[in-house]
Formats: structure tokens, C-alpha cells, sequence
């Protein structure tokens, strides 16, 4: 008990109390949910190609597209994520894996704009710049492979691949209070584009996204239809 009170202290401290909030009833229904989405851009590449050069000589693991059989694998691993992986094959999207020694090691979703392309295809509407960009989610590396590049090397991957098509950026998005997500973005470059603050209360969500460059912010409901499957 001790040690949730001091964990809820740290994060009232650190003013995050108020962005990832979860109040359900008996039967699983959510009452009231407060939550917050960082949304990354990286167009610029010198600090990513920098990282990259040093790196890349270290790397020993294998980076592929998944096929069939390896988003057969992804689902009995991840059983969690199955029928989310499952929509995404259905939408067209692609799975970049890294292994090593046949051993699943990492992953990285890659996202084309337009259309229904992806869970939260309504978070695009926050960054119209993203018509050039490849969204890249859902990262993950196991905890006994991360800080060795593996998150630059899956999204060099979706990069050598995506932007022969014309692309000129990758775009992305994680959970404000996941903190080491947020700082491996910014290590390799990412920008944060826009913070989008979303409460959903007796059914009614609103959605207030910041733009960071210009401190705008734009208020909206309509959209929580779209986005209600993955971040609610």
C-alpha cells in the first residue's frame, strides 16, 4: 500500500497525476478515463544518420519484414497484441522484426497515411504535415536487448523501405507517461509535434491537442470514435 501512495505522490509531483487516470465500475465499464498521447515527427535525420554511423558496426541482430510465418510467431508471443496485430495485417500494415539467433528481439509497426490505416487514424488530423510521413508505433525491444540501437536500426529499416516511395519522414506517438519511450524518441532525433490530452466521462470524450511549436490548441469531440479502439 506504502508503495502505490508514494508512487501516486511521485507522479502529483511531477504534475502526471492528471493524464493517465482510470476510474472503472464492477462490470469492467469505464466511469471516467484521463490520458495523454505525445505525437513525434522526425524529418530532419542528422542526428538520427550520426547515431546510426556509430552504431550500425555493433549490430548483430537480423532486421526483416515479417511474413506470414513470423506474424504467425508475433501473435503466439505476444498473445495480448494478437488480434491488434491481426487488424493491422488486415489494413495492410507491415511488422519490421529484429532476431537474433531466432529469437524475436524487437519490433516496429509501419503506418502509410490516408484511409482507414491504423487504429488511431484520427490522430493524424493533428499534424496535417504527416501526408509525408510513415507513422511508426507499437515499438517494442525486449528489456535484455535495449540501449544497443535496436529502435534505430528497426526504424532505418522502415525508412530504407518506405522513403524509395517518396516519404520524407516518420511520425509516431507513445504515452506521456511512459518515459522511456519518450526519451528514446528524442534520442534519436523525433520532435514533439503536438500533446493530446483525451477524457472520456460517461461516455462523452472531448480531446484537446497542443500544437508545441505555436502553443495553439484545439478542442474536439468528433473524433473519439476513431481513436476510443486504441487509446481507450
Amino acid at each position: 500500500v506504502m508503495d502505490k501512495f508514494h508512487k501516486l505522490l511521485g507522479r502529483i509531483k511531477r504534475k502526471e497525476f492528471l493524464y493517465l487516470f482510470d476510474l472503472a465500475l464492477p462490470d469492467g465499464n469505464r466511469l471516467f478515463y484521463c490520458g495523454r498521447q505525445l505525437i513525434f515527427r522526425l524529418s530532419d535525420f542528422n542526428r538520427f544518420d550520426a547515431l546510426l554511423r556509430v552504431v550500425e558496426k555493433r549490430f548483430d541482430h537480423q532486421l526483416s519484414i515479417a511474413d506470414a510465418a513470423m506474424l504467425a510467431r508475433l501473435r503466439t508471443e505476444f498473445p495480448a497484441k494478437a488480434e491488434r496485430f491481426e487488424r493491422r495485417v488486415a489494413k495492410g500494415n507491415r511488422c519490421f522484426v529484429t532476431t537474433r539467433e531466432n529469437e524475436i528481439t524487437g519490433y516496429v509497426w509501419a503506418m502509410e497515411p490516408g484511409g482507414d490505416h491504423f487504429d488511431t487514424n484520427s490522430l493524424w488530423v493533428y499534424e496535417p504535415e504527416t501526408i509525408d510521413s510513415v507513422w511508426c508505433t507499437d515499438a517494442f525491444v525486449k528489456p535484455e536487448f535495449r540501449m544497443q540501437g535496436l529502435f534505430l536500426q528497426l526504424l532505418a529499416g522502415v525508412r530504407n523501405e518506405y522513403f524509395a516511395k517518396g516519404y520524407k519522414a516518420l511520425s509516431g506517438e507513445t504515452n506521456y507517461s511512459n518515459k522511456a519511450s519518450v526519451n528514446s524518441h528524442l534520442r534519436v532525433g523525433y520532435e514533439i509535434k503536438w500533446q493530446v490530452t483525451y477524457m472520456s466521462f460517461l461516455g462523452f470524450k472531448v480531446f484537446i491537442a497542443k500544437d508545441e511549436e505555436s502553443g495553439q490548441r484545439e478542442v474536439s469531440s468528433r473524433y473519439a470514435l476513431n481513436v476510443e479502439q486504441y487509446l481507450l
